[in-house]
């Protein structure tokens, strides 16, 4: 993909979250009545979690972004043909993980196939506790074998340490079965775990998924250093979002942002002063932050980074690469864990960049490389895990 320097269009209609998606596709799957949803994201993540349902027995009905779920897991087993399925699976953490604990509620057996990155993302710890909830689960290299069912009233402790995908799936079960759960060692997303419960308690169809605030960085973030833009059918902030930190970011730092009724204006600002940044509390913001911190005036310090590592790529690693690609001075402090990024004048590469399959690092890369005149987007393809339209609107 080849990506100009030419400004984005003066009114954007705002991507909706796959995060919310996932969180909802799975209790529609487990919802006796019908249950409908408007309004999915042009998301690869999403677009999996629907065709692994489809597969299990789910009767799922399609306009556009809307779909009718007809049935429901696992009274739908009796849908599908044989004791054992083969499910294509994902790449994506919150699909793969999600699709694991519900799979463990059915009484066939289920190979749920791990693509790419998601083959070494950590899953130890939800194999270990899904096994002693009575699922007889395996992991392989390429793949997670499940046979339930789960025992419905189990007590667990689940460590948060390392990623809260699980604990989420869990409470989503949780409106359906007695399940007692206890959360340990939240040290990051613990925003994912508030919009989970928020949305187990308040789910009811037909469902519309919220504007997703991951993907509205990239527009916003470009947007504020480079021209005015508005935003549509954004609502409001939504404070369960981590990601929604970005606007009290650039509002701290002289941004000027207002709403217009559920619609977004984003004026062109100079930003200014300094800012301290905790990653854990915005993860998959931190690639869009270091964008701002490269080519904005303001200083950014980032506290926090070790999460980093556990993502679809090394993105503590792969920031850093970025920042030498782009003769971006800065100064990394092991011991604390602490990166400031100094104020430079970031030069075009001169040779081509090897990015991760990581949509977050690409999306970041082509911001950067849009403010200085353009090129060629390795791995461009990565994208559609989360924002499908993203390169209609940054090419």
């Amino acid at each position: 993909m080849h990506v100009s320097n030419n400004p984005l269009p003066s009114q954007i209609e705002a991507p909706t979250s796959k995060s919310y998606a996932n969180r909802a596709l799975i209790l529609a799957a487990l919802t006796s009545e019908e249950v409908e949803i408007h309004q999915l994201p042009d998301s690869l993540d999403v677009e999996d979690m629907i065709d692994n349902l489809k597969k299990i027995g789910l009767k799922i009905l399609r306009e556009k972004r809307n779909i009718t779920i007809l049935n429901s897991f696992p009274a739908c087993e009796t849908e599908t043909m044989g004791e054992y399925l083969d499910l294509e699976g994902s790449e994506g953490g919150t699909t793969v993980r999600f699709l694991t604990t519900l799979l463990s509620l059915g009484s066939k057996s289920y190979n749920l196939k791990l693509k790419a990155h998601m083959k070494n993302r950590p899953m130890d710890k939800q194999i270990s506790l899904l096994s002693g909830m009575g699922v007889r689960i395996t992991k392989l290299e390429e793949a997670v074998n499940i046979k339930g069912p789960l025992n419905q009233e189990s007590s667990v402790v689940v460590d948060c340490s390392e990623t809260t995908q699980f604990a989420s799936s869990l409470i989503l079960l949780s409106r359906f079965t007695s399940l007692d759960i206890k959360l340990e060692n939240i040290s990051f997303s613990s925003l994912y775990l508030e919009m989970t419960k928020s949305l187990v308690s308040n789910f009811k169809t037909p469902y519309r998924v919220p504007v997703d605030f991951s993907s509205l960085s990239y527009l916003v973030a470009y947007a504020i250093l480079n021209q005015d833009l508005l935003i549509k059918n954004v609502g409001e902030i939504d404070s369960q979002q981590a990601d929604a930190k970005l606007f009290d970011y650039l509002e701290r730092l002289g941004g000027r942002l207002e709403f217009d009724g559920p619609d977004l204006k984003i004026f062109k600002s100079e930003l200014k002063g300094r800012i301290e940044i905790n990653v854990k509390d915005c993860l998959d913001l931190f690639p869009t932050l270091i964008y701002l911190a490269m080519f904005s005036q303001a200083q950014f310090v980032f506290k926090n980074l070790g999460p980093l590592e556990f993502k679809e790529s090394n993105r503590k690693e792969e920031v850093f690469k970025l920042l030498d690609h782009f003769k971006v001075a800065y100064e990394y402090n092991r011991n604390l864990d602490i990166l400031e990024v100094k104020e430079s004048q970031p030069k075009l590469p001169t040779g081509e960049v090897k990015l991760p399959n990581d949509h977050r690092i690409v999306m970041s890369y082509t911001l950067m490389l849009k403010q200085l005149g353009g090129g060629k987007v390795p791995q461009s393809q990565s994208v559609r895990k989360s924002f499908g339209e993203f390169f209609n609107y940054f090419s």
